[in-house]
């Protein structure tokens, strides 16, 4: 039977139960409603063979034998959401199977294979692919002189090569003699060279590479380096996905003259409600016999009502493993460690906390213990009492602390109430009265010398004046093409009144917290700030504040009036004064300055310094100085960095003890980064104790990362500041 139009279709349905083929002219009959897949098939030319005589007993699907198909002319198959294109072919509606040959194109939504003949099976999704080249899940190229697809996800190539880079030379591949290649698990090698365009690098006989995108339990790539300190060191790691909601990491690390760090990770998502962390190490020098460990837990729960909880667990052995051995510099430099536990209930405008704290020194040399056990505290937010104009507010907490510094012990059970009426006059926009007044009555279960209770009775008053505010607005031209901008010049002053209280309780108490160091009050606060603001114009306008600038100080009257003054003790009522300038005039550029200036001696107290900038992409700066007069120290970090190329960029960072005239820290990196492959080497040198004993620590990383494929060694620490344009 011969069909003479152009493209003629026929219609394969199969039976989901025995996936027998059942097949009818397009154009003469429709699919019964049990037809659940079909094969299409369009050609210029189309001749069907019956394979089985006429008189056979029909199939269970009622079809009597099978048709062998020859097509001829732009061949195209299509199942479900695979697709085959070819010159010719030949295919058995018995068997499914077929054979396509001139100009073979296989696709499906995540792969395509190219090649200059094949054989099929639709039913097995099988088949046999001759001189080929193609993508497998979107990422993964290949070419080879055969290529066997033995399931849905599985491949073996044969004599070809495998890589996530594109062209006809990548920038790397795989040569392999053979490759079993499993999508979502692992790729394996056997006979397989390196080779950097066309040139091999190395050659390993046999070799195991992941293919997946998604979490799988397996040996993770080794990161390596060497340091002055430990010598040689190789970073292992097995990775076990337990559930879709629980995984886990173990770690084994070689420190060459330090010995084995075993460490293990382990996270779960047990459900919306609850969540954590789980990450500890161990490590016992080989050379020295200290040992080093941490362990830090994290939790969080949430439970009935609305009450959150949370735990965290932090604890550092003696020998602080932190400032020896982390590549972090919040870590390596951080002086305590904190545990606790917390259970929170929050309302629209009120919260409960209780909570349980331990800190401890990490510092060498210093040992001291502080513990909150437990600490409540209810605060209820500002809001309005009724219809009436006036809002309250109050904060009261209840603590018992413990405080151990050497051989001194503390314990103090503290109670602490403040509740605050508030009353806004804003009749006029201009300007803002804002008085408040608030009673603090404070318990304590003992004072320095007293070993009896007493109270702190304290009230306050706070008047707070906001304006008048000016502006004025600098509206350009239509044609200028330059955003407007408004300058608005906002006055603050700001009086806080506290009596003095008995000056017996005041010598007996305790400092722990601000709480403690509430004592009598009679100041007044002004401040003066200017704000530019920029109108962007577009299809959606919005506001930036490209430039603030605040000056701020404060007046003492009870120290103006104090009349015990001496030369040796003056009346020095008048505070620093403090300047604040924040600047985003254009955006590649940060400019930020605050400094506090002594009015009486004429000489700057503190002075911070941020500055950042980024030029078109190609380079860029970014730098803090940090300065205190007393006790006097100047800390500067900063980050330097050029793309020379779109792919080459050279970074240094920095940490420089400027008072003391020393490097604490210097990072060199060196990063080329490519489409399908990253290459980088960092040399990090660094300043760490052991007790009061300064040493010195260069420290070589390098990473290769393979896009898609694999990432062997790790990266240097370039966290060294938080701010990068």
């Amino acid at each position: 039977m011969r069909k003479n139009k152009k493209i003629i279709y026929l219609l394969f349905a199969i039976h989901c139960s025995l996936c027998t083929i059942h097949y009818s002219h397009a154009e003469e009959q429709t699919p019964s409603k049990n037809m659940k897949e079909s094969v299409f098939i369009s050609a210029e030319r189309l001749e069907f063979k019956q394979k089985t005589s006429p008189e056979s007993p029909p199939s269970e699907g009622g079809e009597r034998g099978g048709y062998i198909i020859d097509g001829k002319g732009n061949i195209e198959i299509w199942f479900r959401d695979k697709v085959i294109f070819g010159d010719t072919v030949e295919f058995n509606t018995e068997t499914e199977s077929g054979y396509i040959k001139g100009n073979v194109v296989m696709s499906d939504p995540e792969s395509q294979i190219i090649s200059e003949s094949a054989e099929f099976n639709i039913k097995t999704a099988t088949g046999i692919l001759h001189n080929t080249a193609g993508v497998l899940a979107s990422k993964y190229y290949f070419t080879g002189e055969r290529i066997e697809k033995i399931g849905t996800d599985r491949y073996t190539l044969f004599s070809g090569t495998l890589t996530t880079c594109r062209g006809d030379i990548p920038a790397w591949r795989f040569r392999v003699r053979k490759s079993h290649i499993h999508l979502e698990h692992y790729a394996y090698l056997t006979g397989t060279s390196l080779l950097i365009k066309d040139v091999p690098v190395f050659y390993l006989p046999y070799w195991i590479v992941p293919i997946k995108t998604q979490r799988a339990t397996g040996l993770l790539a080794p990161s390596f380096g060497s340091s002055n300190k430990d010598g040689l060191f190789i970073n292992n790691s097995f990775f076990w996905a337990i559930t879709d909601h629980q995984d886990a990491t173990i770690y084994l690390d070689y420190l060459e003259k330090k010995g084995f760090r075993e460490g293990l990770e382990y996270r779960y998502h047990l459900s919306k409600n609850s969540s954590g962390n789980f990450f500890g190490s161990y490590l016992k020098e080989k050379d020295t016999e200290r040992e080093f460990y941490k362990i830090n837990f994290d939790h969080n729960q949430l439970f009935p009502l609305g009450i959150q909880g949370v735990v965290k667990v932090d604890i550092l052995s003696g020998a602080n493993q932190d400032k020896e051995y982390e590549d972090d510099t919040a870590l390596r430099t951080r002086r305590y460690t904190d545990s606790f536990i917390r259970l929170t209930k929050s309302w629209t405008s009120r919260s409960l906390q209780i909570l349980g704290r331990k800190r401890e020194s990490v510092e060498s040399g210093y040992s001291e213990m502080y513990a909150q056990a437990p600490e409540v505290t209810f605060v209820n937010q500002k809001e309005r009492i009724g219809k009436l104009p006036f809002f309250f507010n109050i904060d009261s907490s209840f603590t018992s602390f413990r405080n151990e510094k050497g051989k001194d012990k503390t314990e103090l059970e503290r109670a602490d109430i403040h509740p605050v009426i508030t009353y806004t006059f804003n009749k006029y926009p201009w300007l803002t009265l804002t008085p408040a007044v608030g009673i603090r009555e404070t318990y304590y279960s003992r004072g320095i010398n007293r070993v009896d209770s007493f109270t702190r009775d304290l009230y306050d008053i706070e008047l707070k004046m906001e304006g008048p505010k000016f502006f004025r607005i600098f509206d350009p031209e239509l044609d200028s093409g330059r955003s407007p901008l408004k300058h608005i010049i906002e006055p603050r002053i700001v009086y806080n009144y506290i009596p003095d209280i008995d000056k017996e309780d005041r010598r007996e108490i305790i400092q722990i917290d601000n709480i403690d160091a509430a004592t009598s009050q009679n100041i007044v606060s002004y401040f003066l700030t200017n704000r530019m603001l920029k109108k962007n114009l577009g299809e959606k306008s919005t506001t930036d504040e490209i430039f603030r600038f605040e000056i701020s100080q404060q007046y003492d009257i009870t120290e103006a009036n104090r009349s015990d003054s001496i030369s040796l003790n003056p009346n020095r009522p008048f505070s620093d004064v403090r300047f604040d300038l924040d600047t985003r005039i254009i955006k590649p550029l940060i400019f930020n300055y605050d400094t506090r200036f002594d009015v009486y001696e004429s000489k700057i107290n503190t002075a911070n310094l941020d500055i950042g900038v980024n030029y078109k992409d190609i380079w860029y700066l970014t730098a803090e100085r940090r300065y205190t007069r007393k006790p006097e120290s100047i800390f500067v970090t900063g980050i330097a960095g050029i793309n020379v190329t779109k792919n080459l960029n050279l970074q240094y960072s920095s940490r420089y003890d400027e008072y003391n005239k020393k490097f604490l820290e210097n990072d060199y990196s060196t990063t080329y980064s490519s489409g399908c492959w990253e290459f980088s080497l960092d040399i990090v040198d660094r300043k760490y104790f052991v007790g009061s004993e300064e040493l010195n620590e260069t420290k070589f990383f390098f990473l290769i990362t393979l896009k898609d494929i694999v990432s062997i060694g790790e990266r240097g620490n370039l966290g060294l500041i938080q701010r990068k344009i």
